[in-house]
């Protein structure tokens, strides 16, 4: 305990005995150690709490970005996936046109009979 707090601000009651103004001044520091100690706990539990909140921020950043970074990768596969759909496409349409030609003709009018239903 701080022996600042117990030198300090004893009270004299005019009329009351020595021993009930040692009695009142020994009630005020003990509340004012409660009071203190409330504090300190109080404040350490705030920081603890506040601490705790800063590492869950922290998980939730590296989490978000891990997950961003397998999202980026993954779209990347898709646009290489995309590109060589596309490549096979084309080689496929420049090595067999009559059949493409028949192909595409065939899924037009299957669209146009499953749009027109609607």
């Amino acid at each position: 305990m701080n022996k600042a707090l117990l030198l300090h601000d004893n009270i004299e009651l005019p009329g009351l005995p020595l021993i009930q103004c040692v009695g009142f001044n020994f009630a005020l520091l003990t509340v004012r150690y409660i009071s203190n100690k409330l504090k300190e706990t109080i404040m350490e539990t705030i920081d603890k709490a506040s601490n705790l909140a800063h590492e869950a921020i922290d998980e939730l950043a590296k989490a978000t970005s891990h997950a961003a970074e397998a999202l980026d990768e993954k779209g990347l596969h898709l646009k290489y996936a995309e590109q060589r759909l596309l490549k096979n496409c084309k080689v496929y349409i420049r090595d067999n046109p009559a059949s493409s030609i028949g192909i595409a003709i065939a899924t037009g009018f299957l669209l146009s009979r499953l749009l027109s239903r609607r």
